[in-house]
């Protein structure tokens, strides 16, 4: 490894590198469309989402 070195007396502790991105921080505009096609959430879900869009936190008062 290489890197600036985190030390104590008499011992090295850590070694600082960067980290690599694992994944891509964007995707093109088609693989997204492709992968909704594939993966798309379940049927009910729109209704869920519409339901609880009705209702409000506002009773429940500050968070303490």
């Amino acid at each position: 490894m290489t890197g600036p070195q985190i030390a104590t007396p008499g011992d090295g502790v850590a070694v600082t590198v960067p980290i690599e991105r694992s994944r891509r921080s964007w995707i093109r505009r088609a693989d997204l469309v492709s992968r909704l096609r594939l993966a798309q959430a379940d049927p009910g879900l729109r209704a869920d989402l519409a339901r609880l869009g009705e209702e409000t936190t506002d009773d429940l008062g500050p968070i303490r």
